[in-house]
């Protein structure tokens, strides 16, 4: 995800089948070399159920960031679906392509 100093987002993860307890954390902003750095922000069970949501991030700097959803529970998990809602800054929010990922069964 592409965003700008004080973009502020809501995240939510649902789980769409299997039994999987997901998870979502927010790394960023990318530095030069590739390095994520440390998580700005990680959730479990914070929505409804034990779907994961991040209310209110506001991110610290015009940058890349990385959005990991996985699970706590064993594989094969399930699928997921990711929801990004801008809240304020908007303008610098750049949008990404719908991207379906599968379970791999690692």
């Amino acid at each position: 995800l592409f965003a700008g100093r004080y973009t502020t987002v809501d995240l939510g993860v649902r789980l769409l089948n299997g039994a999987a307890d997901p998870v979502v954390a927010v790394y960023g902003p990318r530095v030069d070399g590739g390095l994520w750095g440390r998580a700005l922000r990680v959730d479990d069970d914070g929505g409804v159920g034990t779907n994961s949501r991040i209310r209110g991030l506001t991110f610290p700097a015009l940058g890349e960031y990385l959005i990991v959803v996985s699970s706590y529970t064993p594989s094969p998990a399930g699928q997921f679906e990711l929801a990004v809602a801008c809240r304020s800054g908007c303008d610098q929010l750049v949008s990404c392509p719908d991207l379906v990922c599968n379970d791999v069964g690692l």
